[in-house]
């Protein structure tokens, strides 16, 4: 055969497939349209309504229709429970897996696989969207508390407000006993961490182990202008710009395998305000979903809204926040063995 006809064929070939694909991609991406257009969405705010994760997922709702092929329909549904573990496990086992399901939900759910290895969900199977903004929690007590600083919390008992035994605001009060020695006293019982402040405020505790520090200076600017609320500890890497005297909880231990404890609590926050859905969606509406929120992120209007309650958008691509998830699932075992060791309940 001669030389002229195989390219020829072969520049065929490659034609008819252009042909096929450049008709594929507009048949693909109506197919996602053709799905949305009409549809409500269901965005699940694992907490309760008034807190930080309430706050960011109703802004993201507002802003995310636009972006999803088919402009659906967004509703907000609130399902507290265990720090986001029970609405976790309803978007993994029961939630629709067409795309029609979203979830924000505490990245503590993801360390908490860690600490209840039976807990029904599997979070590196969830289909992880992105990350709009990152988190800055911060342990803190009320102006009237006997300690502000973690060298009083070690003479003075503390009583922090907590909902659950699984979040960080109970697990890291009752780890910085452990590894740093302070003496705080965790009351659990609490729906949100709407209701936690309000405990506070009314003096029925003392301080939370652990919130979102962003929703003081949006919605209690005061508090932090007049030192209402004092922040005891960040629960970062590093310190936080707008608290620059405050210590992480990673600098407060003392020795190697502690520091990779609180690392461990730390590193988990970095998945920060992350949107996910169930395993099983379809992959091309999972790439449509997004690409809407990576939009969502650089939208104008959204930060603007953001811009407004003080809030830092930096966004992180769905394969970014996978990895996240993927790094602490496959933390090392000593390290997973001594965090569990420090974050029980003391016993009463």
């Amino acid at each position: 055969m001669k030389l002229g006809r195989i390219v020829s064929g072969i520049t065929a070939t490659a034609l008819s497939a252009a042909v096929t694909v450049s008709a594929a991609a507009p048949a693909s991406a109506d197919a996602v349209s053709d799905f949305y257009k009409g549809k409500t969405v269901t965005l699940i705010v694992g907490s309760g309504e008034g807190g930080s994760y309430d706050f960011m997922g109703r802004l993201i709702a507002r802003h995310l229709q636009s972006h999803i092929p088919g402009k659906p329909n967004i509703i907000v549904n609130n399902m507290p429970g265990a720090s986001s573990v029970r609405a976790t496990g309803y978007v993994y086992n029961v939630a629709l897996k067409d795309g029609s399901v979203m979830a924000l939900v505490q990245p503590t759910v993801v360390l908490n696989k860690l600490i209840e290895p039976d807990a029904k969900y599997k979070p590196q199977e969830l289909n992880w969207l992105g990350r709009v903004a990152p988190i800055t929690l911060a342990g803190v007590v009320w102006h009237t508390a006997p300690a502000d600083t973690v060298d009083e919390a070690k003479k003075h008992e503390l009583i922090f407000g907590a909902s659950g035994a699984t979040g960080y605001a109970a697990i890291i009060p009752w780890a910085m006993n452990n590894i740093v020695g302070t003496k705080f006293r965790v009351v659990r019982g609490y729906k949100s961490m709407a209701s936690e402040i309000v405990a506070m405020e009314r003096g029925e505790i003392q301080g939370i182990g652990s919130l979102g520090w962003d929703y003081f200076p949006s919605r209690r600017p005061e508090w932090v202008e007049n030192r209402t609320v004092r922040p005891l500890y960040v629960i970062g890497m590093e310190r936080h710009d707008t608290l620059p005297n405050v210590p992480t909880v990673v600098e407060l231990a003392n020795t190697d395998l502690d520091r990779n404890v609180m690392q461990l609590f730390a590193g988990t926050i970095s998945i920060g305000y992350a949107v996910m859905t169930p395993p099983g969606v379809p992959s091309e509406r999972i790439d449509a979903l997004q690409d809407a929120l990576a939009k969502v992120a650089k939208d104008e209007a959204f930060l603007k809204d953001a811009q407004k309650r003080k809030l830092q958008i930096d966004p992180l691509t769905g394969s970014q926040v996978q990895k996240l998830v993927a790094d602490v699932v496959e933390a090392p075992e000593a390290v997973v063995s001594k965090m569990r060791e420090v974050i029980k309940p003391p016993k009463k």
